[in-house]
């Protein structure tokens, strides 16, 4: 108890470092948590989860801790924040696509367009999502938590087949024991010419194969399992993309959209990012501006600002990311996404 006592002391040997250091130490308790394992503990997941608001709050105290001259402090807060600004990945981290490359250019750009969107059991507002589709001339939607019902007669009266006539959906009937009872779907403006479900996955993770101005293109749908639920099976799923994606034949574009139930420093997104996949509002946006979750605590209530990015767009080789932007949704806690991707050179 006296060493406990002493390394306090020597801590916080004063009210005013008192205050500047607290900051430091909150943010060292914080990484440990993160520190337990973010597949293996509800605490880490949800530690991870909030790393930029902690960001933010770190140098808030930097700043104080400098006001208050107690050094230490300051430096301890600046370098904690810069090791979670890039662990993290707190800042857009590439130019738009006006600083293309020119060796990436083809002599004539694709432009693809792709919504998705997190539908809450189904419970979102198809008349909102398709004309948000109609919008953005998407050329593709991806719906997490699509049950029948929301696709019809939901998405097909309000006209969704008019602008994206060709799908494939899971039958909800099909899914595995315990699975929730919803699935994904996948919509698209081109002719589809092949349709199959990632393996592996406890979610059904669905994937076509399109042809776009002889580009061919790959598109997945996924929604990775509750962490809350069963961290096995969310650690699983995208295990199971990660998997999945060098199986790609290398001449195909490649997007992977959906929920993921995670966020940056989460493990097993991490290791779909090591694949090569890039997200693509962490490319053009700021952490506030890519938050898609939640967007209300309770149905009754007006929306709110997000504050994690648990829905991501993730894209290949051979592709862009031009523009990103989230889109409030009646009647689902997930924003949408809506990204505008080019097709380039290798």
């Amino acid at each position: 108890m006296q060493r406990l006592k002493t390394a306090f002391r020597f801590l916080f040997p004063t009210k005013r470092k008192g205050v500047a250091r607290i900051g430091v130490a909150a943010s060292l308790a914080w990484g440990l948590l993160v520190g337990l394992g973010s597949a293996s503990s509800s605490i880490g997941v949800f530690a991870t989860a909030i790393a930029p608001w902690v960001c933010a709050l770190t140098l808030v105290w930097a700043v104080a801790a400098f006001a208050l001259r107690d050094w230490k402090a300051g430096v301890a807060s600046a370098l904690l924040v810069g090791i979670m600004t890039l662990a993290f990945q707190m800042v857009p981290y590439q130019a738009p696509i006006k600083a293309l490359p020119q060796s990436l250019k083809p002599h004539s750009l694709t432009s693809l367009q792709v919504v998705e969107v997190n539908a809450l059991l189904g419970t979102a507002s198809p008349t909102a999502l398709t004309r948000l589709v109609r919008a953005r001339h998407a050329d593709f939607l991806i719906v997490a938590e699509s049950n029948d019902t929301f696709l019809n007669p939901g998405l097909i009266r309000a006209g969704m087949e008019k602008l994206l006539p060709y799908r494939y959906s899971i039958d909800t009937g099909n899914l595995q024991p315990g699975a929730e009872v919803y699935g994904n779907s996948v919509w698209s403006k081109w002719p589809i010419d092949a349709k199959r479900r990632v393996p592996g996955t406890f979610n059904p993770t669905l994937a076509i194969d399109v042809t776009i101005n002889n580009f061919p293109v790959t598109v997945v749908a996924t929604r990775a399992q509750n962490p809350l639920v069963s961290r096995t099976q969310w650690a699983g799923d995208m295990r199971a993309i990660a998997n999945y994606v060098p199986k790609v034949p290398k001449g195909r574009r490649l997007i992977v959209a959906g929920d993921f139930n995670a966020s940056f420093g989460h493990a097993p997104f991490e290791s779909i990012l090591a694949t090569g996949l890039q997200d693509a509002e962490a490319k053009v946006n700021w952490p506030w501006a890519r938050y898609t979750f939640p967007t209300y605590i309770r149905p009754d209530q007006p929306p709110m600002q997000p504050f994690m990015q648990i829905d991501h767009l993730l894209f290949g080789s051979g592709l862009w990311v031009n523009s990103a932007k989230t889109v409030m949704i009646p009647r689902t806690d997930h924003a949408a996404t809506a990204v505008e991707l080019w097709v380039t050179r290798r």
